[in-house]
């Protein structure tokens, strides 16, 4: 609201500085258009800081199909997936959608969601690597 109201008396003052009327007033307030102005309140920016994982090419991946989608969903990125929720599912490879919610950060909601993608990525990482779920190592205590 702030930045439409100092926009449009830019506008004015620029459109009637040198020869101000009513009129011309009148005409350039009718001419203003609306710039386009988008805030978003979260970053979206690459870090460099350096995630550890026992399966690193994993922890990429996942990392990876968290941005796609917080893109795509225009959702901040902590809200798909937080940094602590991907290092879990590259460490202990979940390969159904209970061990899923079993994983720090993924409750019901977030599993109907985007559950299906993460798994998607997990399994098909597994079966080319000739894996096995780390679930059974897994401490529940998680939330």
């Amino acid at each position: 609201m702030i930045y439409t109201e100092v926009a449009l008396k830019k506008h004015i003052i620029s459109t009637t500085y040198h020869d101000f009327s009513v009129e011309l007033y009148y005409q350039s307030r009718n001419k203003f258009n609306m710039p386009d102005f988008n805030v978003k309140s979260y970053s979206r920016a690459k870090t460099s800081v350096q995630l550890k994982s026992n399966h690193p090419d994993l922890l990429n991946e996942l990392v990876q199909i968290r941005n796609y989608i917080s893109e795509n969903e225009n959702l901040p990125p902590y809200i798909v997936a937080h940094t602590k929720t991907l290092v879990q599912m590259a460490d202990y490879m979940p390969e159904t959608e209970k061990d899923l919610l079993k994983i720090y950060g993924f409750g019901k909601k977030k599993l109907e969601r985007f559950g299906a993608q993460f798994l998607e990525v997990i399994n098909d990482y597994i079966s080319e690597k000739g894996l096995q779920s780390e679930m059974i190592n897994f401490n529940e205590y998680k939330k």
